[in-house]
């Protein structure tokens, strides 16, 4: 709602105390925020998109590196939580894009499609 509405500011802020101090376990710090690993998963995803989204619009080469490293962090720190989910692979994807790594980008994307296609509930079972 908060991104949507222009208010990014407040978006980020509101998702980087949610992420704050739980590390990798979600359970440990900030429990009433998360009913599960998959939303805190999406939530460091939704933020790692939105500070590769200002790395689009920075100008200064200091500040672009540091939304690179954080994004790059929070896709770290989600992978570390769950290895290959599909909105990890397509974080990795975007992030190599905007790091103009198109091999890198174009090997996530056949990961995620892989694993969508092989992962029993997808409901994309057989399109290969």
């Amino acid at each position: 709602m908060y991104y949507r509405t222009g208010r990014t500011d407040a978006f980020q802020m509101i998702l980087s105390e949610a992420l704050k101090d739980g590390g990798i376990d979600f359970r440990i710090v900030n429990k009433h925020l998360f009913d599960n690993e998959k939303q805190r998963i999406k939530a460091m995803n939704a933020l790692a998109g939105h500070q590769l989204n200002l790395v689009e619009n920075e100008s200064d080469p200091d500040r672009r590196r540091q939304h690179f490293e954080l994004g790059f962090k929070l896709i770290e720190d989600a992978n570390r939580t769950s290895r290959f989910a599909p909105d990890n692979l397509v974080s990795m994807c975007f992030y190599n894009i905007a790091k103009g790594n198109l091999k890198e980008a174009f090997i996530n994307c056949k990961t995620c499609e892989q694993y969508l296609k092989d992962a029993p509930d997808s409901g994309l079972k057989g399109l290969a």
